[in-house]
Parts: structure tokens; sequence; C-alpha cells
């Protein structure tokens, strides 16, 4: 237990690990300076229909957010970022060590593979909400996902989980951290505020997305 008992790694269910207080104070004001040095980069979001043409979209059937991605084209772009060190957080020895006391012979040994990532980071506001989905494409296997959210007037946006059929709801909390198959389907339900608040004060989702190194 002495490998995850700092971060109190705790499951809902057979396909979903989570931990609370998750990051250390100091790499979370890292990472708020990361936003406001990238605040740029958040814009509407950019979806593609079934016939494969993309177009932005504010408050779509999708996401109510800002976002922008890190991915192989422009991770250069970000070397100094702490958000993309996060990758030695989230995949952590005690977190390997906890599913091999707990989940062992199960998907998440699929952890110990050489794996690849993607990031996806979302800005969420009053009203901000992310609609039911898997991330299953392109080729994830998993899915981390990390909250954070100064104090504000932002209320709700709890995380939603379906899982063996059944809906899982957990407060998206300050330094939440969850990992979970990328077939587990899952949603952000709106956040409430009598009106917006300052960009620091909305709440970020700093997501990787992991699939195998091929």
């Amino acid at each position: 237990n002495t490998y995850y008992t700092i971060m109190e790694y705790y499951s809902f269910s057979k396909n979903i690990i989570a931990a609370n207080n998750f990051l250390p104070s100091d790499i979370i004001d890292k990472l708020y300076v990361d936003f406001l040095n990238l605040r740029n980069y958040f814009n509407i979001s950019e979806w593609q229909d079934k016939e494969g043409n993309k177009k932005k979209e504010f408050y779509s059937p999708h996401c109510g957010g800002f976002d922008f991605w890190i991915t192989d084209k422009n991770v250069k772009d970000f070397e100094n970022t702490t958000i993309l060190h996060l990758k030695s957080w989230f995949l952590h020895q005690g977190l390997l060590a906890y599913i091999q006391d707990n989940f062992s012979n199960s998907v998440f040994d699929l952890l110990n593979r050489k794996l690849k990532f993607s990031i996806h980071v979302v800005s969420y506001n009053k009203e901000g909400y992310y609609n039911w989905h898997q991330d299953i494409n392109p080729k994830n296997i998993f899915t981390m996902n990390l909250i954070l959210q100064k104090p504000s007037n932002l209320i709700g946006g709890e995380f939603l989980f379906k899982d063996n059929n059944k809906i899982i709801k957990t407060n998206n909390t300050h330094n939440f951290f969850s990992c979970f198959p990328s077939f587990i389907w899952h949603a952000v339900k709106p956040l409430q505020a009598d009106k917006e608040v300052s960009f620091l004060e909305q709440r970020f989702s700093i997501q990787f997305w992991w699939r195998l190194d091929e």
C-alpha cells in the first residue's frame, strides 16, 4: 500500500479509478501559469459531421466549452509546459501498483504497455457542459482526466459515467483525477452560476488519451 496511499486511489466500479487531491499545490500553481500563458489557445470547439465536414460550434450538441489539443503534430509548441509533463503523474508507479493489487487480469493491465498520448484541455464557464460520449477515436484505449477549479460561483457540473448499465455520478471537485477505459460513456452536467466568472475561476479539464505505441 505504500506505493499509492498518498494519492488515495479508489474505484467507482471495475472500470473507473479515481483519486481526490491528486496533485501537490506547487504543480497546480504551475498549471495555472500554463493556462494563462496558453489562454489564446482556448477556442470554440471544432466538430466533424458524418460527411467529414468540420465546423466550429459553441454550445453544440457535443460540448459547451473552449478547448485546444496537444498532438504529435504540435507537441513541440508545448515542450516547456507543466501540462505536457503530467504524463509522469498520471501514469505513475503508484497507479500501477494500485491496479496490480486491485485490478489484476483486467483491462487496466494494458497500462503496463508502451503507450502514446494526446491531450485535450477544456475550460468551462457558466452553463458549460460535455454531452454523453466515448473517447475511443482515434485508437484510444484509456482516458485520464484531471479537474481544476479555484473557488468561484460555479456550481454543479457533476461527472457522469455509465458502466454495467448503471449511471455513476460524482462531484467534479478541484484536483479530482479519474482513469477509465475509453469505451466508457461519460458526460459533464452543465455548470450553474448567476453570471460568467473570470478566466482563472473557470473549471479546467485536462484529459490524456492513451493509445498503444504501435
